[in-house]
């Protein structure tokens, strides 16, 4: 936990110094819708819709192959192959699960699909 430091005279009359010098903010009324008229309007990305059904098709896919990589396995065996697949299938999988809590948290996002 950070400690807090009290401020010493020479912050306070800097604060001084700075409050007397700086330019206080018209009181406009008009001044929040002036300004939020001249922004650029905000951009809807039609193509959305097309990640998260990427992501969801993924997800499937990735189902799936779990699903046929546990029925299909012989666990009397265990060959290199079959530790191979785990392998591929677990990169892949938290490749996938951190891509898409990638893209749900930053869908918002300017640059987001």
């Amino acid at each position: 936990m950070m400690k807090k430091n009290r401020p010493t005279a020479e912050d306070e009359k800097l604060a001084r110094l700075l409050k007397r010098s700086s330019q206080q903010a018209q009181d406009n009324e008009w001044f929040t819708a002036r300004v939020m008229n001249r922004l650029p309007p905000k951009q809807h990305k039609p193509c959305r819709w097309v990640g998260n059904v990427l992501y969801l098709v993924a997800i499937l896919v990735c189902a799936g192959c779990w699903c046929w990589v546990i029925m299909c396995s012989d666990f009397e065996v265990i060959t290199v192959r079959d530790i191979v697949n785990f392998i591929i299938l677990i990169v892949i999988s938290l490749a996938l699960l951190f891509s898409t809590v990638w893209h749900i948290m930053n869908a918002d996002s300017p640059g987001a699909l």
